[in-house]
């Protein structure tokens, strides 16, 4: 077999390997500068190249990480962004409820322009009887807005409502109008009966304002008022089962029953006479005997608006005034004598009367207990007692007389006050409000502290729609809703820190809406409290939270160093010097030029061989 093989020359040879050998070098350089790693593979540098691998995974675990750690700082600066902005609502808060502190509301007043002063009893007016009712409502005097939440569709009896009843509707002056309503009526079906009503057709309207029956006046200046009657026309109680203002939950006032008048009674003093065997003063004494003087001496006797004098000389006895007495017109003979065995005058008028005893000359009244300053009234059934009746109405309600013996009805809350003529438990509509001059309405007050409390209102259902609807939330974790939220600081998980969320709606706060209006003072004081228990959470949870957003800033900041370092331990390993490699590139590429020479040197003698031919 032939040799094919090209014989060269040591030097050639030698020039050649040489080539190769810097030809491989060149390329491990040329391969260094275009990927800048000198440690490429396990194969270049095992050691290096997995201690490197090593870092750069550590490395890149702990740069996710740094995503976690930068969403949990958006999330604790959500969180903290919210609490200063309920801190905001909170103090409007704060502020509305001072400044209701600092203001009182104007009475509405309804005032009678008869003289009530020398009456004894509601029913010396004319118009006025025994057994009649009459209505007091407070609120928005065009408007009466139901309690119970309802829909169109449902009935009656969802409501509680059992067989049939009557709704009276009354509007201003205008009469009662009669709505007979069964317990199959829907909600739609009453506010239509009502609505299509030719007498109350343009005067009200019946509709369901948010969930609730409302009645509303066309003229915001007209009163409404209502009541429940059953089908024979007789007054319903609260808690009958066929009471249609219960069932829908209309406000129809506080009633007031007008009474049978008592008597007023006058009784004097027990007058002691030793000479008596009784001990006491006796008919039969003497006006000389009890010590009156100047004689003849004069009393003064007001029945009412009536007067009678009455003239006693020295010898008249006890006996004498008691039959004078029982001739004025008005006094109850029955009742007013002296008694012998107590040596007591008693002075007794008659039904529903006042009356009022006085000295005019001498000292008879007075020397008997009987003087009086004052009107006395019956105490049963007497003007004192119907006031009694107003005022135990309500806590905003107040009745008196003035100084000009005029009766006013005032709303402590400067609500509305609407007084209505009432049908009784027998079925008659009275007219004793009318009568008494106290029918009609109360307008001319300012309820300042309610606007302030519906204000107060609003700002707490605007911090629960913060909270609850997860405004305050970011990515989902709403920390002010009671949201934990765990960030993690190193690749095992062992390193982290838990985050804790609180409730800060107004139950978590300790907030509650304005309670009666904020009426009495109390009521905002303790508003004024909870205030101040909500501003300390606030300021307790977004301190918490900020020294976890500093924790955390301070492990993002670590974490980031560490990253880089690890980084830098690992290129330090792998990463070539380009400044050296472009040196050796430089070298090499000398090296092989002169390599190349030499070969082309080297290959000279066997080139003169050629030359022979």
């Amino acid at each position: 077999m032939a040799d094919n093989r090209v014989t060269l020359t040591a030097s050639m040879r030698s020039n050649l390997l040489s080539l190769q050998a810097t030809q491989k070098m060149m390329d491990v350089t040329q391969n260094r500068l275009s990927t800048g790693l000198k440690v490429n593979s396990a194969l270049d540098n095992p050691s290096s190249f997995f201690t490197a691998q090593s870092l750069n995974t550590r490395a890149n675990e702990l740069e996710s990480l740094l995503d976690g750690m930068g969403q949990a700082i958006q999330t604790i600066k959500t969180a903290d962004e919210s609490v200063t902005s309920m801190k905001k609502l909170v103090d409007q808060a704060k502020a509305l409820a001072n400044n209701a502190r600092d203001t009182s509301n104007v009475s509405s007043t309804i005032k009678s322009e008869i003289n009530f002063g020398p009456l004894g009893a509601p029913t010396e007016i004319g118009g006025v009887n025994a057994a009649e009712t009459f209505s007091v409502r407070l609120g928005e005097a065009g408007e009466i807005k139901g309690t119970k939440h309802m829909s169109l569709t449902q009935t009656m009896s969802n409501m509680g409502q059992v067989g049939t009843g009557v709704l009276a509707v009354k509007v201003a002056d205008n009469s009662y109008v009669r709505i007979q309503i069964v317990s199959d009526d829907t909600i739609e079906a009453v506010t239509k009966k009502i609505n299509d009503n030719t007498r109350l057709k343009g005067l009200v309207t019946a509709s369901v304002v948010d969930g609730k029956f409302t009645l509303k006046t066309s003229d915001a200046k007209n009163s409404v008022t209502v009541q429940a009657l059953d089908t024979a026309g007789l007054a319903l109680a609260g808690g009958d089962a066929d009471n249609s203002v219960t069932a829908l939950g209309l406000d129809a006032g506080y009633t007031v029953t007008m009474k049978t008048a008592g008597t007023a009674t006058i009784a004097g003093d027990a007058i002691p006479n030793a000479a008596n065997a009784s001990g006491f003063m006796s008919g039969t004494n003497t006006m000389t005997t009890l010590g009156i003087s100047p004689t003849p001496a004069k009393i003064r006797v007001m029945v009412g608006e009536n007067l009678t004098d009455i003239t006693l000389d020295a010898t008249e006895t006890l006996a004498n005034l008691v039959t004078k007495l029982e001739g004025i017109d008005g006094i109850n003979a029955a009742g007013t004598q002296f008694d012998n065995a107590t040596g007591v005058l008693t002075v007794v008028g008659e039904a529903g009367k006042a009356i009022k005893v006085s000295d005019i000359t001498g000292n008879v009244a007075k020397t008997l207990g009987a003087q009086t300053t004052e009107y006395i009234k019956p105490t049963t059934g007497g003007m004192d007692a119907f006031l009694e009746d107003l005022n135990s109405l309500s806590s905003d309600i107040t009745a008196s007389i003035d100084k000009n013996g005029n009766i006013q009805i005032k709303s402590s809350n400067g609500d509305s006050l609407v007084v209505s003529d009432t049908v009784n438990g027998a079925g008659t509509l009275g007219t004793s409000s009318s009568s008494l001059g106290l029918a009609g309405l109360g307008d001319n007050g300012t309820n300042v502290r309610k606007d302030y409390a519906k204000q107060f209102n609003t700002i707490l259902d605007q911090i629960d729609n913060m909270v609850q609807n997860s405004d305050t939330g970011y990515k989902g974790v709403n920390l002010l809703k009671g949201d934990d939220l765990t960030v993690n600081f190193n690749e095992s998980r062992t390193s982290t820190l838990e985050i804790k969320g609180a409730v800060l709606d107004t139950e978590g706060l300790g907030l509650n809406e304005a309670k009666n209006e904020w009426k009495d003072t109390k009521d905002i004081d303790r508003a004024l409290a909870d205030i101040d228990t909500a501003s300390s959470r606030l300021e307790v949870k977004a301190s918490e939270w900020g020294q976890n957003l500093n924790i955390i800033q301070t492990r993002e900041d670590f974490t980031d160093n560490m990253v880089n370092i690890l980084t830098d331990g690992a290129n330090n390993l792998t990463l070539a010097d380009m400044n050296e490699e472009a040196a050796n590139m430089l070298s090499l590429q000398t090296r092989q030029q002169l390599g190349t020479n030499a070969l082309s040197l080297a290959s000279q003698s066997q080139q003169s061989v050629l030359k022979l031919f």
